[in-house]
């Protein structure tokens, strides 16, 4: 048991200082000297984020599939299906990505059940709705990111999304409850960001005042 420990924190070592070429070796050593282990499942997901690190997202969603079907009680499962999902947005392939998305809302093990975990999914879902050009799906899902875990970080993100998408709209006062509770209950780079989306729903409302204080808050 520990010197399969110690061969796989190599990998984690090689990772953690971005040699991530150096990282798949070892996690690749590790699986062939222990393809059995309990920590095989982690080893795997790793090698795929590695792949990721070094934008190669074909090798990664072979790595992230593998786990699919060589691991589908893992603990990584939801992550691998998560980092799925991303990779087939970014391909333009939505349904696809809705597919990976949708599989983690309906799993049952414990990372499927972990509310922040679950806001951060309906929030990349909405993502995923928004670059497919369906804006109310996307609301829909963003307003599902918040009620999954209205506190955590992509629930503040998706308050940003639904702001943007009232503006659209011209439904000015719904986007700025949604943007000052982000500027009320933050102070990091998210409050900066709706600090100035604030400002950018004044300035195309024809509010050019209130566009500018908003941009002199951006910190």
């Amino acid at each position: 048991q520990l010197s399969q420990e110690l061969l796989l924190r190599r990998g984690d070592f090689y990772f953690g200082l971005n040699q991530f070429q150096e990282a798949i070796y070892s996690y690749k050593n590790f699986l062939r000297r222990y393809p059995g282990s309990l920590m095989a499942p982690k080893a795997q997901y790793w090698i795929g984020l590695s792949y990721v690190n070094l934008n190669q997202t074909n090798e990664a969603s072979l790595e992230f599939e593998k786990i699919v079907k060589q691991y589908p009680d893992s603990e990584v499962l939801s992550d691998a299906l998560f980092q799925l999902g991303i990779i087939s947005r970014e391909a333009d392939q939505f349904d696809q990505a809705l597919g990976f998305f949708n599989r983690i809302i309906s799993g049952k093990n414990r990372r499927s059940q972990d509310p922040s975990f679950l806001s951060e999914v309906h929030y990349q879902i909405g993502l995923t709705y928004l670059k497919k050009g369906d804006e109310p799906r996307a609301k829909e899902a963003f307003q599902k990111s918040l009620t999954a875990s209205e506190g955590s970080f992509s629930a503040y993100q998706a308050r940003i999304e639904i702001a943007q998408i009232f503006a659209r709209t011209r439904s000015i006062e719904e986007a700025r409850a949604q943007l000052n509770r982000v500027i009320e209950d933050r102070n990091d780079e998210l409050a900066a960001q709706a600090q100035k989306v604030l400002g950018d729903v004044y300035f195309q409302a024809g509010n050019y005042q209130e566009a500018l204080t908003n941009y002199l808050r951006v910190k």
